[in-house]
């Protein structure tokens, strides 16, 4: 069974990556899942970057700007050198608690979209000139691609719910868009990673994933995986095949995944994925490529 949060994830700030290793999700839980006949290779590109709280959600935006959201605030930096140079942060408006709060991020050129439970509404933010971040609006709910009712948290969880083309009105652990070459995924709260069709969601074979979920290009996605919260964990690496998603690659990594993000173009994408850390957490960068199996 997948993990439905609200639950913790504490682990070790140290990350352990292992390149092009392909093996099951979840294996001592779930049968066999078949090997995908795409092959994502990945390897670490900095070593940890240590932020002074749980991350909840990230976002690339140009210039090779990333946006960190936590519980208290959303925080833009930019990578260098396998650093995050700070450019500015904005204080999250009084909410109510939620024991293990979740967060979205739908990021723009030059704005980012936030959603974090507890609060009542989502908000709009503009990076000015500067680099700080600028409050621009606020919706009832997160704007997503082609849904009606965009998304809002179910009240006290970090269960998503709304209306998502060909997946339905969950509630969700995760969704990723879909483009015109590829479908929407979607995590459910019992860890089942759905493909969304036109005759509505079907499970992806036996996979099962948490609630990071990331697009790396067209029919390559990323997520976290659905072990129990402790001192390691897997990135997971998908691929469209078809009308199915199979398991591509995996990322063996000491610490519990919070969060992930992409950019790229093309055959290589650049992922940054946020660990749960004593001190908060780490975010450290990888590339994936796609090569022949």
């Amino acid at each position: 069974m997948g993990y439905p949060c609200p639950v913790t994830r504490s682990a070790a700030a140290s990350l352990l990556a292992c390149a092009g290793a392909v093996v099951l999700a979840s294996a001592s839980q779930s049968p066999p899942v078949p090997r995908s006949l795409v092959s994502l290779e990945s390897r670490p590109l900095s070593s940890g970057v240590e932020v002074g709280a749980p991350v909840l959600a990230l976002a690339f935006l140009p210039g090779d700007r990333l946006a960190v959201l936590t519980a208290g605030d959303l925080r833009l930096g930019r990578w260098r050198g396998g650093a995050l140079e700070p450019l500015g942060a904005w204080p999250l408006p009084p909410g109510d608690p939620v024991r293990f709060p979740g967060g979205v991020l739908q990021a723009g050129e030059e704005s980012v979209w936030l959603l974090r439970s507890g609060l009542p509404r989502a908000h709009l933010l503009a990076a000015d000139e500067g680099g700080g971040l600028l409050e621009r609006g606020q919706a009832d709910a997160l704007p997503w691609p082609a849904s009606p009712t965009g998304l809002r948290y179910r009240e006290g969880t970090n269960l998503l719910r709304g209306t998502l083309p060909g997946l339905g009105d969950g509630p969700f652990l995760a969704a990723a868009a879909g483009t015109a070459g590829s479908p929407a995924l979607g995590v459910d709260p019992d860890g089942r990673v759905l493909v969304a069709s036109d005759a509505g969601p079907r499970p992806a074979g036996l996979l099962r994933a948490g609630p990071a979920l990331v697009r790396l290009g067209e029919g390559l996605w990323a997520a976290g995986s659905a072990a129990p919260p402790g001192p390691a964990d897997t990135i997971l690496l998908l691929a469209q095949e078809g009308d199915d998603v199979r398991l591509a690659g995996e990322v063996p990594v000491a610490g519990a995944v919070r969060a992930l993000a992409s950019s790229g173009v093309g055959d290589v994408a650049h992922l940054v994925a946020a660990f749960d850390s004593p001190t908060g957490a780490t975010l450290v960068a990888f590339e994936v490529r796609r090569s022949a199996p």
